[in-house]
């Protein structure tokens, strides 16, 4: 549960991509986008403050490892919270208007490129109200896209390999990354948060092990969700595909909607994979509750009963986790 006077810091040696990151971004806002409330430079070291979250989502998924035995966990929050990752990815992607822009025929984007579970933060209110947020920026960029000739719009690809490989695209190994990639990862997030909510956190482990394999024959060895094949071809693993379709035998309803965009984000080529925007479209009637507390409306702000009394530390992964300041409760005990 919360505390409102209890916040988060995370403290680095130097200036560096996540700072610009939030410099360029400070003007985005979305009640499912961790907010870097300040910072300040003290010495050589960088600090900034965030809203001291509850855990992040491997360790709520764990931890609740049978979701149908928490009432509070229902098919709706869980199709409220997917909806709101994707509009705060939409944010992300499109900040129209929010951001300096000297030349007219040029904007900006952002993109994150480390999607993953241990990224995503949940903020419990009141100990049933479960926000999920996305964070760390320690990979994300912000780039132009540029208006070419024929009028279509593309973001600055980039030449760094991002993220954890268990969520990276395949377009990675051609050393190329932008938008799309989040939206790979976003898609593999999903899918496994699916299978832990209808299935247990049980079959998500069992899940992962059965994806284990080589990308690259005789490469190393992972749990991701594509691989190559023998003639060079990327392709989803079977694990995967059997996956969804189970999941869609097993949903009905809103949760089946969202199972059917799952294949749209897993598109092998980025150019066909499904953006933020319609991603953010297709789930867009599940975005706002209205006329209950506690509840999410992504049209407008986030509702939230007043804060309890304990907080869990937030921890920043991929990170030393020695330059990471953990606050908490001084126990009574």
């Amino acid at each position: 549960m919360h505390d409102g006077d209890f916040f988060a810091m995370k403290v680095t040696p130097h200036e560096g991509r996540e700072q610009d990151y939030h410099r360029q971004m400070a003007g985005l806002n979305h009640p499912h986008l961790v907010k870097c409330l300040a910072s300040f430079t003290l010495g050589a070291k960088y600090q900034m403050i965030y809203e001291l979250a509850s855990c992040d989502l491997e360790e709520f998924m764990r931890e609740r490892s049978k979701p149908s035995k928490h009432p509070e966990l229902t098919k709706a929050w869980l199709a409220q919270q997917l909806a709101g990752l994707a509009g705060a990815l939409k944010v992300v992607h499109n900040p129209q208007g929010l951001l300096n822009v000297p030349n007219p025929n040029t904007t900006r984007t952002g993109y994150m490129h480390d999607i993953k579970p241990e990224n995503i933060l949940v903020f419990i209110y009141k100990g049933k109200v479960c926000i999920l947020r996305l964070s760390d920026f320690s990979c994300a960029k912000v780039v132009e896209i540029v208006a070419t000739i024929s009028g279509k719009r593309d973001s600055y690809k980039t030449g760094s390999k991002p993220g954890t490989p268990t969520y990276r695209a395949p377009e990675i190994s051609e050393n190329a990354s932008s938008r799309p990639y989040d939206m790979w990862s976003l898609g593999c997030v999903f899918l496994e948060l699916l299978v832990w909510y209808l299935e247990g956190y049980k079959a998500l482990e069992l899940f992962r092990e059965s994806r284990e394999g080589s990308v690259l024959p005789s490469g190393v060895v992972d749990e991701g969700f594509y691989h190559k094949t023998s003639n060079g071809e990327m392709q989803l693993r079977e694990p995967v595909l059997r996956k969804i379709d189970d999941l869609k035998r097993q949903c009905r309803g809103d949760l089946k909607d969202i199972v059917d965009v799952v294949p749209w984000l897993l598109k092998i080529k980025p150019k066909e994979r499904m953006d933020a925007s319609h991603l953010a479209a297709r789930l867009g009637r599940f975005s706002t509750v209205a006329g209950s507390k506690g509840t999410t409306n992504f049209a407008g702000s986030l509702t939230v009963p007043s804060l309890g009394s304990n907080s869990l530390p937030t921890y920043d992964s991929d990170s030393d986790p020695n330059e990471f300041i953990k606050i908490t409760r001084p126990s009574n005990e």
